[in-house]
């Protein structure tokens, strides 16, 4: 695989899950993903950070 810089970059992502108590259930905050490949699934929210960024 070719790289255009001399070492390769990680992908860094950072993921939220959020619980909620209703009751007597456990109710969890999902995303419907918007693009492929991935396009139409659930998952947590989130997204890329970038190497040198703050989590605040």
């Amino acid at each position: 695989m070719s790289y255009t810089y001399e070492y390769p970059r990680p992908a860094l992502t950072v993921d939220c899950v959020v619980f909620l108590k209703d009751n007597t259930d456990l109710k969890v905050l999902l995303i419907k993903r918007k693009y492929p490949p991935f396009e139409g699934k659930w998952a947590f929210p989130g997204g890329f950070v970038d190497m040198d960024e703050t989590l605040e």
